[in-house]
């Protein structure tokens, strides 16, 4: 089920399906396992994978298209039927961003620590993030990196085996009670974006990314990752329970180049509250959110107790429009949690843990490497 939104730029479908959200939910409960506990036989398999939640998002860029509500036997398919080569390259395209290293990578041209470092300081950044630099291969990232490119073929095994269980034990159950809601969710979104272009999806869903009007290009707030607006046929939006990360992917699929953002839509929430692995500090993130006097002055006002957005517009006498970009920008930093009240309404509270972590990541960002 989709809907268009009104064709200016790249075409927007809005959609609920199992397309990216399996994949998502199993980095979501590998990364935290609030929603569900993973069984012996499963959380064994993840270890095979070497413990790398990550790795699931990198299915999500497998070749070819599949409809947003595809069935999980489609996309099992997908896994099971992909060559080796373009199984490896697409995980390590999704981690590195750049096709050409993934290439010599997988031409024997490159180590994994080589190629990493070759990427631009900002990418390089972004990666320390998820624990892939530096590259060492005695941790979960490692691990996997060399699984993958030793042995893809046990990597798709354990794959399909891990996919399987986490389908039969729960997700199966759980998409049935809650795909009602999940469509409901997609029409909701339609709506709100009906005459709307990306600008407007940027902003109305809060998207990690920003518009450089200067040069055309769709940027993402972490990592460098900039790809421009024209090359893309299309932009794909879907609601989600477990990106709380807030993850994005392009996708080239037949010469078409598709940005799929997992809109992470408090209503669908299956957590008490999000999960810390995917809000541990990002370091660069956060002191630009707070290089700024206004959100300084919001950081203020969600110090003293909650509010709304509109509470801070008033007070500050600043624009919705402009009090949204600040929060949004303090939003990505993990600066701010969100309340969903009863009346539908947000509410924002300032995040004690983020500022209880800054002094830990400043020390691990510039005096944790050799000789420091």
């Amino acid at each position: 089920m989709g809907f268009a939104a009104e064709d200016r730029g790249p075409a927007i479908e809005v959609a609920a399906g199992l397309r990216y959200e399996l994949f998502y939910a199993l980095h979501g409960v590998f990364s935290s396992g609030r929603a569900w506990t993973a069984p012996k036989h499963l959380a064994e398999l993840q270890h095979r994978l070497g413990d790398w939640p990550e790795f699931w998002l990198g299915l999500v860029d497998l070749p070819g298209d599949l409809a947003t509500d595809c069935s999980f036997e489609a996309l099992a398919e997908r896994v099971a039927g992909v060559a080796s080569d373009d199984l490896v390259r697409t995980i390590l395209v999704g981690m590195l961003h750049n096709g050409d290293v993934a290439d010599a990578v997988l031409a024997g041209e490159l180590t994994p620590e080589a190629a990493i470092g070759s990427l631009p300081r900002a990418k390089r950044q972004w990666l320390s993030h998820v624990g892939l630099y530096p590259f060492d291969r005695k941790k979960p990232a490692g691990r996997l990196v060399d699984t993958l490119i030793g042995d893809p073929e046990a990597v798709r095994r354990i794959a399909l085996d891990a996919m399987e269980i986490f389908w039969r034990d729960w997700f199966a159950g759980f998409w049935r009670d809650n795909e009602p809601a999940y469509r409901a969710t997609a029409l909701d979104m339609a709506r709100e974006l009906v005459g709307g272009d990306l600008a407007t999806a940027v902003e109305v869903f809060r998207l990690p990314v920003e518009i450089d009007h200067d040069t055309g290009e769709l940027c993402a707030l972490r990592g460098g990752y900039r790809t421009a607006i024209d090359g893309l046929t299309e932009i794909r939006l879907a609601p989600s329970a477990f990106n709380t990360g807030r993850f994005w992917d392009v996708l080239d699929v037949g010469g078409a180049r598709i940005a799929c953002f997992l809109v992470h839509r408090l209503s669908l929430c299956v957590w008490e509250s999000e999960p810390e692995a995917d809000r541990s500090v990002d370091l660069a993130l956060v002191c630009r959110a707070l290089g700024n006097s206004s959100r300084i002055a919001i950081a203020d006002l969600l110090a003293e107790r909650p509010r709304s957005a509109t509470e801070i517009a008033g007070t500050l006498d600043l624009s919705k429009s402009t009090v949204s970009h600040h929060l949004f920008l303090m939003r990505e930093a993990g600066l701010l949690d969100e309340t969903l009240t009863p009346s539908r309404s947000i509410i924002l509270t300032l995040r004690r843990e983020a500022f209880l972590g800054l002094p830990n990541a400043a020390m691990r960002r510039f005096f944790s490497r050799e000789g420091s």
